[in-house]
Order: structure tokens, then sequence, then C-alpha cells
């Protein structure tokens, strides 16, 4: 006799558009590795995800190490998937790109890019990534904002995003797969893609330095939204069930653990999901409101967008 689980708990970390603001990054790494120790003690599967412009090429060490840098960040992190920013495709060039991810320890997806040279998926990269957890197949695609004008000189091809889901999602779907969207091409183009293809079950979102303190459900797709420069951590909960992919839970990890435990709290008291906080680290999460190089709190403290505001500001 052959015992199936039916459903197991998957919760994502995700962080996004750091743009080398590094000045907490080890609070931010200590938080995300222990909070994934907490996490995996209580029997989930977890993925941290990067949602891409973890480098510019303004930070030294960056443009000392040729990118480089970005590996060692995220392997320290635990970081298992990665989609491009516009940032890591329009400053290096395929090779050097290739270098900087040389010595990592996490899969890089991204749907819409290409090398102009071979017009394949870059080496150190795949279009599509499938996990499976007990029945659930989870197709993860990324997908990065589409700038040819730049990325097409640097020795890229880029394809329209929306085009990319119009040759991927209906193959995908119609093989039985659940679809998670690492998503660097805005709020606007989430919307639309949230609007426009039911098949995605959850969309990661990046680009725009939005933020959804408690995610954002549009028809039957999650979105979320992190802000930027690491001052939230996403940490959103699913359960699978069978073949089919729930969302139970999201929310943002922010600013003192205080703060992160009030919400932690106050949005599972807001579920029926069985979850208990049997710990969190002792350690501001960022410190992302103390850093010199802005002229006030108040303008590094707002998001661009905030549930219910618009943007259309991205780096």
């Amino acid at each position: 006799l052959v015992m199936r689980k039916l459903m197991s708990d998957l919760t994502i970390l995700h962080v996004n558009d750091m743009h080398s603001n590094f000045h907490s990054l080890k609070t931010q790494t200590n938080f995300m590795r222990a909070r994934r120790k907490e996490l995996e003690e209580l029997g989930h599967t977890v993925w941290a995800v990067d949602l891409g412009d973890l480098i510019d090429r303004v930070h030294p060490l960056v443009e000392a190490k040729n990118g480089q840098i970005a590996s060692t960040i995220l392997n320290q992190q635990r970081i298992d998937f990665v989609t491009l920013g516009n940032n890591e495709g329009t400053a290096y060039t395929p090779k050097e790109l290739e270098g900087a991810y040389k010595e990592r320890d996490f899969k890089v997806i991204i749907s819409n890019v290409k090398w102009q040279s071979t017009g394949e998926t870059p080496p150190y990269a795949t279009e599509i990534q499938f996990e499976k957890i007990d029945q659930c197949s989870i197709a993860i695609l990324g997908l990065t904002a589409s700038y040819p004008e730049s990325y097409e000189p640097n020795g890229y091809w880029i394809e329209d995003p929306l085009k990319t889901l119009d040759r991927l999602v209906p193959r995908l779907a119609s093989e039985g797969n659940q679809i998670v969207l690492l998503s660097h091409l805005g709020i606007e183009l989430d919307t639309l893609i949230a609007e426009s293809y039911p098949e995605i079950q959850v969309i990661l979102g990046a680009h725009t330095h939005h933020l959804f303190k408690e995610g954002k459900t549009v028809n039957q797709t999650l979105l979320t939204g992190g802000f930027k420069y690491g001052a939230y951590i996403g940490e959103l909960h699913l359960k699978t069930e069978k073949e089919k992919l729930t969302t139970t839970l999201f929310l943002v990890q922010a600013g003192s653990v205080s703060r992160a435990v009030n919400n932690i709290t106050e949005m599972m008291s807001k579920t029926a999901t069985d979850y208990t906080i049997t710990s969190v680290v002792e350690t501001k999460i960022m410190d992302v409101y103390e850093h010199t190089f802005t002229t006030t709190k108040e303008v590094d403290d707002k998001p661009e967008y905030e549930e219910g505001e618009n943007t259309e500001n991205a780096e």
C-alpha cells in the first residue's frame, strides 16, 4: 500500500530591488536564514527568491568584482531562485553576467531573455524551472522589463513579456502545472497579467518598488510587492492540495522585530490556518530608515506605490 501526502506547506521568502544598498545586508541575511530554519522545523518547504536588481555598478565592491559579489550575497542568503532585473541585464554583457553567476548555488530563471549569439536562454539560466511537491507540479517563470534599446546593443535579445506568456502559459497549464511568476515588470504589467492569464496562481512583484503589506488579489491571482533595498522581506504561505496550489497568507516583515511579530500575529488571527509563532529573531530586520545618503527619513520611508497609490517610477 502506497500512501501519498495530499497537503503540504510551501512558504516563499522574497526580496527585490536592493540596488547595491548593502548597508544592512548582514541583518537581512541573518533574518532570512533564521526564518527559513524556523519554517523548515515546522515542516514547510521553503523557497527563498530574489526578484532582480540586486546589484548596481555604483557600489565600489560591485564594480571591483565585476558583479561577482552577486553570487556571494545570494549564496549566503540561501537564495533558491533568482530572476534578472533590468540593472543586471543592461549593465553587463552576456559573458560578464555569466561570470557574475559562476559560483552560484541557486537557479537563475529568465523566460524572456536570450543570447543574441546563440538564440538560446543564457547557459547559467533556465527558461522554466519545474518543482514538484507531493502531487503538485509547479512551473516557475521569470520575466524582466523589456528595454530592447538597452539589451540589444549589449548582446541580448529580449522578448515582449506578454508574448512570452502567450508562448508558454497555455502549454504549461494544459500539462497540469500550477504557475508562479517571478516578475521584474512592475505593478501595471503585473496587474494586466493577472487579469489576462487566469492560469497563473501567484505573481511575485518587483521593479516599481511597490508595497503590498498583505498582498493584492486580482481575479484569481495573488500579487505581492516588497518595496526596495530589502526594507521588507515578503513571506508568502501556500498550501498544496493534491494537484492545486492555494494561498493561505501573505505578509511583509519590516522595520523591527516588534512590528514583525505584530504583523504576523494580526494576519494569523484573520486566517483559519493552523500556524503558531515559535520564535522570532532578536534583531532589527532592516535599518533602511537610517542610511546616510538620503535627505530625510520621510523621503526613504515611503514606497513609490502602496496599496491604492500610483507610480511610474522604477530604477
